[in-house]
């Protein structure tokens, strides 16, 4: 899980004041970026503003929305299984790189969304699933 590190007007400079409750000694746009690093992001975000520090929040929960549904078990009949986003039903296609809808992931056990029908998903931010379960 990538963790994402956002600051308001974080000093970019050594802070040695002092003064009690203040980190002495350390960079905290350093010790930020280190702990952004680590979460494996690239870098912290450091918002000036209210404005900013809204964009900044909005990228993250962007980037971190995902286009895999699991599963809880195998579709039975893997082949009548449907995908439905705002009552909008998408095909199953063979290939997600340049068509829209859905492909299997890895033994069936989840659903990749591919172009258009990711989009409708982080839009909407729901997707029905149908499929059958073994019968026995």
């Amino acid at each position: 899980i990538p963790t994402y590190v956002v600051g308001i007007n974080i000093a970019n400079m050594v802070i040695n004041d002092g003064v009690g409750g203040d980190p002495n000694n350390i960079n905290p746009s350093q010790k930020l970026n280190e702990v952004a690093q680590l979460g494996g992001t690239t870098s912290f975000i450091n918002s000036q503003n209210q404005a900013q520090l809204e964009a900044a929040l909005n990228d993250v929960i962007e980037s971190v929305k995902t286009c895999t549904i699991p599963l809880e078990e195998a579709p039975f009949f893997p082949e009548f299984t449907k995908v439905l986003i705002n009552g909008m039903e998408w095909p199953m296609v063979m290939n997600c790189a340049n068509q829209d809808g859905w492909v299997y992931g890895m033994n069936n056990l989840s659903i990749e969304l591919c172009g258009a029908a990711c989009d409708a998903l982080k839009q909407y931010e729901e997707a029905e699933v149908q499929y059958y379960c073994n019968p026995g």
